[in-house]
């Protein structure tokens, strides 16, 4: 039987390798600051250019510095009127807030991207060792600014229109602006139970979170337009899975990824809306 643990384990070598980052060039660059920054983060933060020749103040050390924002999402798009993580059919709303169920430890981080984390989200990679992003990047605990939303959509399955999906295991964190004014959304999956997740334990196991790592990372080698990658933490925590769909339940152990987008929304965020007579919500 195929076993993911030398996947894994290459995995985490990779990851384990950090190496400093190169400064290249001290430039002072007003432009480079967050929209959100104030005139004295301005005066006070100087900026630089890395080895990806972006912009960017010293990387930060600190998570706390590093701030999201839910706030276009929340002002652009109608929000469910009904709070709780439990599964029903939504209507009229384009997001449900819905906080993550943090995974059970002992969590240990499996793999990080160097290049996500430094190159698009400004934070020194050796951060990732710290037991504070452990808690950040599996819903333990939620980066400044977060209001965590799962979001509601349709799709078709096996030929078939199959109604509402939506984020079933999944919770925006909310968006990040980094130096270069790039804007990515932050997303957890596998961080527990959302109005979405219908029969499901809003869970996901080491094997796929590692098929999703390496995929959208190799994708993104290949010129290929894709999610990203940030971590993949894992933990003792059991969760129980039929493999192959014969009704041989396995238990197996869960697992994070936090991944970002410049956008989470897809064909079935409008199908959902066309197929409910929404139509308003839909122009």
């Amino acid at each position: 039987m195929w076993s993911p643990w030398p996947v894994l384990l290459s995995a985490l070598l990779a990851a384990s390798s950090f190496t400093p980052v190169q400064v290249l060039e001290f430039c002072p660059d007003p432009d480079s600051h967050s929209p959100d920054d104030t005139a004295s983060d301005r005066q006070l933060s100087p900026t630089f250019k890395s080895r990806w020749n972006i912009s960017v103040s010293t990387l930060m050390q600190d998570l706390e510095q590093f701030r999201v924002s839910s706030k276009k999402l929340l002002e652009a798009f109608p929000i469910d009127v009904v709070d709780g993580n439990f599964a029903r059919s939504v209507k009229n709303c384009i997001f449900s807030k819905s906080s993550p169920t943090p995974l059970k430890g002992p969590l240990r981080l499996a793999a990080a991207s160097k290049e996500v984390m430094e190159g698009i989200l400004d934070v020194d990679a050796a951060v990732t060792r710290s037991d504070d992003f452990l808690q950040y990047a599996s819903g333990g605990r939620l980066p400044p600014g977060s209001v965590p939303l799962a979001h509601r959509y349709g799709g078709h399955q096996f030929g078939y229109w199959a109604g509402q999906l939506g984020d079933g295991r999944a919770h925006s964190l909310g968006q990040y602006t980094n130096r270069k004014g790039d804007v990515w959304e932050l997303q957890l999956k596998g961080s527990g139970k959302t109005p979405y997740s219908r029969s499901g334990d809003g869970r996901a196991v080491i094997r796929s979170s590692v098929r999703e790592f390496l995929c959208s990372e190799a994708m993104q080698s290949l010129g290929v337009p894709t999610s990203r990658a940030a971590s993949l933490i894992v933990s003792d925590e059991p969760v129980t899975r039929d493999r192959f769909y014969n009704g041989n339940v396995e238990t197996e152990r869960g697992a994070v990824v936090l991944r970002l987008a410049k956008s989470w929304f897809r064909i079935g965020s409008l199908e959902i809306l066309s197929q409910s007579g929404e139509i308003d919500l839909l122009r």
